[in-house]
């Protein structure tokens, strides 16, 4: 009886070595649930956070940069509550599609932030964007936190 109580202690102190060893090592065996962000991601996002958008926009910091389509109906939706926060004192440099000058602009200044679709809005002063329509309360907040 005292040799299978010895027996079964061994076992249990080689199970819990095991399993410490296995604790302390799980990253070597199981891969994270969360995909890691590469280096290129981790100093994409740094340079956004970072860069200085005044540099190659030589507009007012606060002006908030309008991307947008003239076939695109969530844009057209949007034109009226610009003007209205443009009547208010806001700055908005309105970027078409199709107008050369904008997309050169776009290209050269901003384009690590342009996701694609339009409307989106750009804050040169904090290199935040936002895509799609919006309430003007919500343009004009996100007008606010760029100047």
């Amino acid at each position: 009886m005292v040799k299978g109580n010895i027996m079964k202690t061994i076992v249990s102190i080689v199970v819990i070595i095991v399993l410490v060893v296995f604790i302390v090592n799980i990253d070597k065996f199981v891969s994270p649930k969360t995909p890691r962000i590469s280096e290129d991601k981790t100093k994409l996002l740094t340079e956004r956070a970072t860069k200085d958008y005044g540099e190659c926009f030589d507009k007012d910091p606060s002006t908030v940069v309008f991307l947008y389509s003239d076939s695109c109906p969530y844009c057209n939706k949007m034109k009226p509550l610009i003007e209205e926060l443009e009547s208010e004192g806001y700055n908005f440099y309105w970027a078409e599609s199709s107008d050369s000058e904008a997309r050169e602009i776009i290209g050269n200044c901003f384009s690590e932030l342009v996701g694609g679709y339009v409307p989106q809005f750009i804050c040169p002063a904090t290199g935040e964007e936002q895509t799609g329509a919006m309430s003007k309360d919500n343009l004009r907040e996100f007008a606010d936190d760029c100047i």
